[in-house]
């Protein structure tokens, strides 16, 4: 029905739809930071089963990353996903994770932010990137 190109096409056309309309101001809050460059970071999470993440998701103004991974869980709801957003300020990458329920197998409840939590994203992503990266608290983003 639709070749390559259309294909590409449509998918361009459904990004810049989200990044104008399903988009948010930058976040006040971060995680945390760490020194490194937006393709290294890209590089450490892809070896970890994380993916671009900018389907089904909101744009936050300025995200530099946004990748995901699928997580079990073993309660009522099961699948979720660890949500990583970085932004890159100066040779900073400041973080913003979560770990939610999975928006493709549970769209209203992701919405509306059931089971929402930090952890244990947080402790699993700065535990991937703390054998190469200084893990740093961060007093002020913005």
């Amino acid at each position: 029905m639709f070749d390559q190109l259309s294909l590409n096409w449509i998918r361009h056309i459904i990004l810049i739809i989200r990044g104008n309309i399903f988009q948010r101001g930058t976040p006040e809050e971060m995680d945390f930071m760490i020194e490194a460059d937006r393709e290294s970071i890209k590089k450490l999470l892809a070896e970890n089963n994380f993916t671009k993440n900018n389907v089904t998701s909101y744009y936050y103004k300025g995200e530099d990353l946004n990748m995901r991974r699928p997580a079990y869980n073993e309660d009522e709801w099961e699948w979720y996903q660890i949500h990583v957003r970085v932004w890159i300020r100066e040779k900073k990458a400041y973080f913003s994770v979560h770990y939610e329920l999975d928006p493709i197998i549970y769209p209203q409840e992701h919405i509306n932010g059931l089971n929402y939590s930090l952890e244990p994203a947080a402790s699993i992503v700065s535990s991937l990137l703390e054998d190469e990266y200084k893990i740093n608290d961060v007093d002020n983003f913005q």
